[in-house]
């Protein structure tokens, strides 16, 4: 059994990082890396983790894209026995949101079985991301892995950030365990936070997070010709998040623990990977004068001393010359060098250029609108059966950690269940009052599936709607809700045509590995596809109220500052008329017009409610007559005068 990371913090860890393969890697290439590390591991002899980097870039827009493997699918890659604890980096700030964040730790932590985290923000002033910031990241990680002694908490720490012993403090404080650094050409400026961090720990009576160092064996980045010689090549990724170095050129004053009793253990970091080394810390974007394209070992650029005199280089953004900048990496120089060598012009993109036209086949407007919970539990008048129902799915919603983790429902049901529930009843019996109110109580938004967009004319679209649907509502950590749900998951049959049973098919296969919640609300639950009865959870009935809730009903939505005159009786009319909670807000607003149309001064009298109720039995009555039954009457026409 692997001893936990976070057992070894206490001491000097060495950890070492792997940069998981490219996207694009073959098979072949995927089996061969893992058998590497595989063999490095066991080889190691003394090893504490296995650091695992989230290798990503963006664009100028701040949208990310991936360009190595998910270090999650990497660890399953690895194997289970491999006798080292491995230590997930992720970049929280492109996460869809914070609850996407907190379902990504659970999965992380039942899933993948994963113990050891590294999380990363976004720092950029132009872009505003959409997950949350590290702070709040740590603090959602500390509340799902509450009971989880063995789970550690990493972030990074960069020595030559503004305020940088701040940032240190902050994050110890929400939860931080310890630090990984980039790479590291000198020793003073890390020894200099550090000696700042551990004397504000002090001060503060903060316990200092252990912090992992990484040093390269050359003074620059631009000393790379020792590359070669070191039999593999150094990466690091544009993320921020990990930085690949060597053991040698430690200074002395960090291998021990300082006086201040901040802990300055190793990060040695061998990485087993094609990659090449990127321009992060060498000035090197664009060339003046063409530089002779002499293929290094293992491919790319190489940029010994005879090339650097070679290239004269400024960033087009920081308009730094020869100095550190993370705007552009050592692949952006290797696709421009070949564009040149292949005798293509480049220029630069205007900024103004006119956008393209939306596919013909993209949906103009979103498939699901988003709604803001306006009701609570405590807002809806409900029988006692109904509110039941919605307190046992509440129930599961906020344990559900417990129930899945502590008490083995994981074992039982092998993948991610979510919720799924069946609101039938009445119109304006509070179905989509209560699917409002599970929101609110659960602090999520709610998606209001739109049919007019759902369903598309193009074979094919339609069904990429409906997956747009979960996979929106999922990342949004939001509650899904189809009213009038009969409407898209009618009955499947010979007589239904054949696209629509297509779409009820894959409206089943996607509430089936749905692991968020989903609210069906319907008025005819008898159309509804007979396949529901499995996939539905928990299914609530909403009959209409009895006199008594009706009297409740009534009082609720009677404001108190209405006039009311004396003799309202809510009693009478509770008993009187049997009518919905939305056919009683209708005669609650009938009253008061009843009443304005004497005058503002008037007050609501019972009379005004009378009429009101009596005018909306007769609309119930004239929804349900057949306007068509009579046959027209026909008459014998006479001749011409």
């Amino acid at each position: 059994m692997r001893r936990p990371f976070r057992a070894s913090l206490a001491s000097t860890p060495l950890v070492l990082e792997i940069v998981p393969p490219s996207r694009r890697a073959s098979e072949k290439a995927v089996s061969n890396l893992v058998d590497r590390v595989r063999d490095a591991v066991g080889s190691s002899g003394r090893l504490d983790g296995l650091n695992l980097p989230q290798v990503l870039e963006e664009n100028h827009q701040g949208q990310p894209f991936l360009r190595n493997m998910d270090p999650r699918d990497f660890v399953q890659r690895l194997g289970g026995d491999l006798g080292v604890d491995p230590i997930v980096n992720d970049v929280v700030a492109h996460m869809p949101s914070g609850p996407a964040f907190r379902r990504w730790v659970e999965e992380s932590l039942d899933r993948f079985g994963l113990r050891s985290f590294v999380l990363v923000g976004g720092t950029n002033s132009r872009i505003r991301y959409p997950g949350p910031s590290v702070l709040e990241a740590n603090r959602i990680l500390r509340s799902v892995a509450e009971g989880h002694e063995d789970v550690a908490l990493g972030n990074i720490t960069i020595p030559d950030r503004e305020n940088e012993v701040d940032r240190l403090v902050e994050k110890t404080q929400a939860g931080c365990d310890f630090f990984t650094t980039q790479v590291l050409f000198a020793a003073e400026p890390m020894a200099t936070v550090l000696r700042a961090y551990g004397k504000r720990c002090a001060a503060q009576g903060l316990k200092p997070a252990t912090v992992l160092l990484s040093f390269a064996p050359v003074s620059d980045f631009g000393s790379d010709a020792l590359v070669p010689s070191l039999g593999r090549g150094f990466a690091v990724p544009t993320s921020g998040s990990a930085r690949s170095e060597h053991r040698r050129g430690l200074s002395p004053q960090l291998r021990s623990r300082g006086a201040d009793g901040a802990r300055f253990p190793l990060l040695a970091r061998g990485e087993i990977s094609a990659c090449r080394p990127c321009l992060n810390r060498m000035a090197r974007f664009f060339a003046r004068g063409r530089a002779p394209s002499s293929p290094a070992r293992g491919g790319g650029i190489r940029t010994g001393k005879e090339d650097r005199d070679q290239w004269i280089v400024k960033c087009p953004k920081c308009g730094r010359i020869r100095e550190s900048c993370r705007h552009v990496s050592r692949d952006d120089v290797r696709r421009i060098v070949r564009l040149l060598d292949a005798g293509v012009e480049v220029y630069q993109a205007d900024d103004d250029h006119e956008a393209p036209e939306p596919h013909l086949h993209e949906p103009v407007r979103p498939v699901a609108q988003v709604v803001q919970p306006r009701y609570k539990m405590a807002d809806i008048v409900l029988a006692d059966q109904t509110k039941e129902g919605i307190l046992d799915a509440l129930a599961e919603l906020r344990h559900k950690g417990l129930m899945y983790r502590r008490w083995g429902l994981k074992k039982v049901v092998k993948k991610t269940k979510g919720l799924s529930l069946l609101f039938a009843g009445p119109p304006g019996t509070g179905k989509t009052m209560a699917a409002e109110a599970i929101s609110s109580e659960l602090g999520r938004p709610m998606h209001v599936v739109n049919y007019a967009q759902l369903e598309n004319m193009w074979v094919g679209e339609t069904e990429k709607n409906i997956e747009q649907v979960f996979k929106a509502a999922l990342d949004a950590g939001a509650v899904l809700f189809f009213d009038e749900a009969d409407a898209v998951f009618q009955r499947r049959g010979v007589m239904a045509t054949p696209w629509m049973n297509r779409d009820v098919n894959v409206l089943l296969s996607q509430m089936e590995n749905y692991p968020g919640i989903v609210i069906l609300a319907t008025n005819l639950a008898r159309v509804m596809d007979r396949a529901l009865d499995r996939r539905i959870d928990i299914a609530v009935e909403f009959p209409l109220p009895d006199a008594p809730l009706r009297r409740k009903i009534y009082e609720r939505l009677v404001p108190d500052e209405a006039p009311l005159a004396k003799g309202v009786d809510f009693d009478v009319l509770a008993t009187k008329y049997l009518l919905s909670g939305g056919s009683i807000l209708n005669v609650v607003r009938q009253a008061m017009r009843n009443s304005l149309r004497r005058g503002k001064r008037h007050r609501i009298t019972m009379e005004d409610f009378t009429k009101a109720a009596e005018r909306e039995m007769k609309k119930a009555a004239l929804l349900s007559t057949d306007h068509l039954q009579e046959a027209p009457r026909r008459e014998r026409l006479g001749g011409y005068a």
